[in-house]
């Protein structure tokens, strides 16, 4: 599994890539090659740390920030309705479903 498949935005370029190595290239050396300068990029590549850490922690974020939200409504006697229910709990639904089943 590609090192950088985690982030979603370069998984599909680099397997594209690969695809057209193997679709264009006919010499399985210089195939190798370019396979491994492939894999070497990718390796290289930088991350920032806290952007890993929110995309890692993203539903357990989005979880507390909405019983927080429904603790802020309960103490502060705001009108629970389906809307505002369907309004807050929807982003964290939407994070889930983007983000596909976890591990």
């Amino acid at each position: 599994m590609n090192p950088l498949a985690a982030l979603g935005l370069v998984k599909k370029p680099i397997e594209d890539s690969l695809k057209i190595i193997d679709q264009l290239v006919t010499d399985k050396d210089e195939a190798g090659r370019l396979k491994a300068r492939v894999y070497m990029t990718e390796l290289q590549t930088s991350t920032v740390p806290i952007v890993d850490a929110v995309h890692k922690m993203g539903r357990q974020i989005t979880m507390w920030l909405q019983m927080g939200f429904y603790f802020y409504c309960v103490t502060h006697e705001v009108e629970i309705s389906r809307e505002l229910v369907s309004g807050v709990s929807g982003v964290a639904g939407l994070y889930t479903l983007m983000k596909g089943r976890g591990k």
